[in-house]
């Protein structure tokens, strides 16, 4: 007969330190020894549990390695699968990027490109995506800008240089403008690419008095003869003008200026032809430097009106002193019975 403690001893405590292992009673250490056969069948069976249990785990963490593994190879497989690569050209440098997105901000994230505010993209980010989507990026640079004496930097893909003149889209005619340091007038600039540096003179209002025309023109450039150039008016030399052909340029200039007009001289036979600014003949002999010496003189009378065109005649007058010896007879007179010649 089994003792009563058998009942209550666990499988553990028959595998290691139940005293029943042994055979004895816990009551009486002399009784008779008998053999605990369901006991020891507990542990036997309690370790053969244990062993199973470790080994299904292993093995369901193995399975779900297993399962983790291919589930990872069919999600990359039907990632693959959905993406597409959409060929992107920055700058002219053309590469591919893979994506599952269906817009072009997907690509730019997919490429982790950081876009300045000032770079160009094409199709706008929020295109969709198609099979024959290319991407265009164009990065912005840093040009300088010199507006009269301000100078500023901005970033930009523009390189017309209309977009940088403060208040206006593009130069006038007679805005002086150096880019990268080769000037041009404003209607040549309109066709010239920026590279890095751009520098504006512009045009201001001024009001010209030509003879007896008045003008409200607008003159660009450092100074009055620069300005007058750049507007299309040649100066020459007999033209009067009020203020200092060198003198800087202000918002409302007034400046009056004569025009001299052509007119020949002919100089005893020899016919030349010069700019004048007169209305008298005898302003214009004045106006070109013609000095009249001694008896030299105009066939026109001096006060006669003197046009565009007209033709002056000087006559130039050489008066020259000449010696010449000559022997001459002499008289001979007699007196006092002398003889006199006839």
């Amino acid at each position: 007969m089994v003792s009563p403690v058998l009942a209550r001893c666990s499988p553990e405590q028959a595998s290691r330190a139940c005293p029943l292992r042994s055979g004895t009673s816990l009551f009486n250490p002399t009784a008779k020894k008998i053999t605990p056969y369901p006991a020891v069948h507990s542990g036997i069976l309690a370790c053969t549990m244990n062993i199973f249990t470790q080994w299904f785990k292993l093995r369901r963490n193995q399975l779900f390695l297993l399962a983790a593994a291919l589930l990872t190879v069919g999600l990359i497989t039907l990632i693959r699968s959905a993406s597409r690569e959409i060929p992107v050209v920055e700058n002219g440098r053309t590469y591919h990027v893979r994506t599952i997105g269906g817009n072009v901000s997907a690509v730019i994230r997919a490429a982790d490109l950081v876009l300045d505010p000032a770079d160009s993209i094409f199709p706008a980010p929020d295109e969709p995506l198609s099979e024959d989507t290319i991407i265009f990026i164009e990065r912005a640079r840093p040009v300088t800008i010199i507006h009269i004496s301000d100078e500023t930097i901005i970033r930009t893909v523009e390189t017309k240089q209309g977009i940088f003149l403060p208040g206006r889209d593009k130069a006038f005619p007679d805005d002086r403008v150096w880019i990268d340091g080769v000037p041009h007038t404003g209607s040549q600039a309109g066709e010239v690419e920026v590279v890095s540096r751009i520098e504006v003179q512009p045009a201001l209002p001024a009001s010209l008095k030509l003879d007896a025309s008045e003008l409200e023109i607008w003159l660009g450039g450092h100074s009055l003869a620069e300005g007058l150039w750049l507007a299309g008016y040649e100066i020459m030399q007999a033209d009067q003008i009020s203020r200092d052909l060198s003198s800087p340029l202000t918002e409302g200039t007034e400046v009056e200026m004569r025009r001299s007009f052509p007119v020949s001289f002919s100089i005893n036979g020899e016919v030349s032809e010069t700019r004048v600014l007169a209305s008298t003949v005898g302003e214009a002999v004045e106006n070109a430097g013609a000095v009249l010496i001694g008896m030299d003189h105009t066939i026109q009378s001096e006060a006669e009106p003197v046009l565009p065109g007209s033709v002056v005649t000087l006559s130039r007058v050489v008066e020259e002193v000449v010696l010449n010896q000559e022997p001459l007879p002499f008289d001979v007179a007699y007196s006092g019975g002398s003889r006199s010649p006839d």
